[in-house]
Protein backbone atom coordinates (compact mmCIF):
# COMPACT_ATOMS: atom_id res chain seq x y z
CA UNK A 1 0.00 0.00 0.00
CA UNK A 2 0.84 3.61 -0.74
CA UNK A 3 -0.71 6.71 1.22
CA UNK A 4 0.69 9.74 -0.48
CA UNK A 5 -0.63 13.12 1.16
CA UNK A 6 -0.04 16.65 -0.08
CA UNK A 7 -1.68 18.87 2.57
CA UNK A 8 -3.93 21.53 1.26
CA UNK A 9 -3.87 23.29 4.65
CA UNK A 10 -1.31 23.97 7.66
CA UNK A 11 -1.54 20.77 10.05
CA UNK A 12 -0.48 20.99 13.43
CA UNK A 13 1.46 18.97 15.21
CA UNK A 14 -0.65 18.07 18.53
CA UNK A 15 -3.39 17.92 15.59
CA UNK A 16 -1.55 15.17 13.31
CA UNK A 17 -0.54 13.48 16.27
CA UNK A 18 -3.66 12.78 18.10
CA UNK A 19 -5.26 11.75 14.91
CA UNK A 20 -2.21 9.28 14.39
CA UNK A 21 -2.40 7.87 17.80
CA UNK A 22 -5.76 7.61 17.82
CA UNK A 23 -5.91 5.17 14.63
CA UNK A 24 -2.95 2.92 15.69
CA UNK A 25 -4.58 2.44 18.88
CA UNK A 26 -7.96 2.21 17.26
CA UNK A 27 -6.70 -0.24 14.48
CA UNK A 28 -3.92 -2.13 16.76
CA UNK A 29 -3.91 -5.86 15.69
CA UNK A 30 -3.57 -8.07 18.48
CA UNK A 31 -3.39 -6.38 21.68
CA UNK A 32 -3.05 -3.01 23.19
CA UNK A 33 -1.55 -0.38 21.51
CA UNK A 34 1.74 1.41 23.36
CA UNK A 35 3.11 4.11 21.85
CA UNK A 36 6.65 3.44 23.86
CA UNK A 37 7.26 0.18 21.41
CA UNK A 38 11.03 0.86 20.60
CA UNK A 39 9.96 -0.39 17.26
CA UNK A 40 6.90 2.27 16.85
CA UNK A 41 9.28 5.25 17.65
CA UNK A 42 10.97 5.90 14.57
CA UNK A 43 7.33 5.94 12.88
CA UNK A 44 6.09 8.42 15.37
CA UNK A 45 9.15 10.78 15.53
CA UNK A 46 8.29 11.11 11.81
CA UNK A 47 4.93 12.49 12.38
CA UNK A 48 5.94 14.83 15.62
CA UNK A 49 5.97 17.81 14.16
CA UNK A 50 3.12 20.27 12.38
CA UNK A 51 3.00 20.32 8.11
CA UNK A 52 3.18 23.55 5.98
CA UNK A 53 0.29 23.82 3.35
CA UNK A 54 1.41 22.15 0.23
CA UNK A 55 3.35 19.43 1.82
CA UNK A 56 3.54 16.10 0.52
CA UNK A 57 4.40 12.81 2.58
CA UNK A 58 4.42 9.45 1.25
CA UNK A 59 4.05 6.17 3.63
CA UNK A 60 4.70 2.99 1.94
CA UNK A 61 3.36 -0.44 3.61
CA UNK A 62 5.09 -3.39 1.64
CA UNK A 63 3.83 -7.08 1.70
CA UNK A 64 5.50 -8.13 4.83
CA UNK A 65 4.15 -4.93 6.61
CA UNK A 66 7.30 -3.24 6.71
CA UNK A 67 6.05 0.83 6.60
CA UNK A 68 8.34 3.20 4.92
CA UNK A 69 8.01 7.19 5.48
CA UNK A 70 9.15 10.19 3.57
CA UNK A 71 9.17 13.43 2.59
CA UNK A 72 10.65 15.73 0.05
CA UNK A 73 14.47 16.34 2.08
CA UNK A 74 14.17 14.19 4.76
CA UNK A 75 15.90 10.58 5.03
CA UNK A 76 13.63 7.71 4.73
CA UNK A 77 12.20 6.23 8.04
CA UNK A 78 11.69 2.38 8.12
CA UNK A 79 9.76 0.61 10.54
CA UNK A 80 9.82 -3.16 11.15
CA UNK A 81 6.89 -4.09 13.74
CA UNK A 82 4.47 -5.31 10.83
CA UNK A 83 1.86 -4.54 13.21
CA UNK A 84 2.17 -0.57 12.51
CA UNK A 85 1.41 -1.12 8.66
CA UNK A 86 -1.28 -3.35 9.60
CA UNK A 87 -3.12 -0.26 12.30
CA UNK A 88 -2.23 2.18 9.50
CA UNK A 89 -3.73 0.18 6.45
CA UNK A 90 -6.42 -0.43 8.46
CA UNK A 91 -7.61 2.88 9.49
CA UNK A 92 -7.62 3.95 6.02
CA UNK A 93 -8.91 0.67 3.94
CA UNK A 94 -10.14 -1.58 6.46
CA UNK A 95 -13.55 -2.73 7.30
CA UNK A 96 -14.41 -0.06 9.32
CA UNK A 97 -12.17 2.36 8.12
CA UNK A 98 -11.99 6.17 9.87
CA UNK A 99 -13.19 7.39 7.29
CA UNK A 100 -15.70 5.90 4.96
CA UNK A 101 -15.59 8.66 2.25
CA UNK A 102 -12.08 8.69 2.46
CA UNK A 103 -11.68 4.98 1.30
CA UNK A 104 -13.94 5.45 -1.05
CA UNK A 105 -12.20 8.30 -2.80
CA UNK A 106 -9.05 6.75 -2.42
CA UNK A 107 -10.53 3.90 -4.14
CA UNK A 108 -11.57 5.53 -6.90
CA UNK A 109 -8.31 7.65 -7.61
CA UNK A 110 -6.30 4.21 -7.45
CA UNK A 111 -6.80 4.19 -11.35
CA UNK A 112 -5.52 7.54 -11.78
CA UNK A 113 -2.23 6.82 -9.36
CA UNK A 114 -1.12 3.90 -11.05
CA UNK A 115 -1.10 5.70 -14.25
CA UNK A 116 1.46 7.65 -12.96
CA UNK A 117 4.77 6.85 -14.87
CA UNK A 118 6.98 8.80 -12.09
CA UNK A 119 5.32 7.14 -8.98
CA UNK A 120 5.83 4.09 -9.83
CA UNK A 121 9.22 3.82 -11.50
CA UNK A 122 10.93 6.50 -8.40
CA UNK A 123 12.52 4.46 -5.60
CA UNK A 124 11.29 5.18 -2.39
CA UNK A 125 13.32 3.02 -0.42
CA UNK A 126 17.39 3.02 -1.91
CA UNK A 127 17.62 -0.21 -3.46
CA UNK A 128 20.52 -1.90 -1.41
CA UNK A 129 23.53 -3.13 -2.96
CA UNK A 130 24.87 -6.16 -3.82
CA UNK A 131 27.82 -6.84 -0.55
CA UNK A 132 31.16 -7.15 -2.03
CA UNK A 133 33.66 -10.34 -1.59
Amino acid sequence: HAYISRFVQPIPRENRMAFLLGHLKAYWPLGTFDPDLPAVQPFLAFFDRGLERGVETQVWINARGRAFAREAGTPVVETRDPRIGAAFSASYLGERPMDPAMKKDLLRELADVMALHEVLHTDVVPRRRARQK
